[in-house]
């Protein structure tokens, strides 16, 4: 099992990094991160990671419908970032752990 912190310091990685391309990231926190969408602004926190990372640990899958239509726009942004990562495969719209 990864730990939330690892997956939390993996992103801001990313992030910094420069490897996140498809999302205009405006500024970033210790605590999360400004997403430029259209004319919309989101502050997507370490919350907002938490409670998909726990999702995710406990169904060992989610999907991107699912995580957008119970927990609206943010929960796009993460799911993005989230399957990024090299511990986590997307596969049809889904994201799971690297076994």
């Amino acid at each position: 099992m990864i730990a939330f912190t690892r997956m939390w310091e993996d992103v801001f990685k990313l992030i910094d990094q420069g490897k996140v391309k498809d999302l205009n990231i405006i500024k970033s926190f210790k605590s999360g991160f400004i997403v430029s969408e259209n004319e919309n602004t989101d502050f997507v926190t370490k919350q907002d990671f938490l409670d998909i990372w726990c999702e995710l640990l406990y169904y060992n899958e989610l999907s991107k419908e699912h995580i957008i239509k119970d927990r609206g726009l943010k929960a796009k942004y993460v799911y993005d970032l989230i399957s990024k990562l090299t511990y986590v495969v997307e596969e049809e719209g889904k994201i799971k752990l690297k076994e």
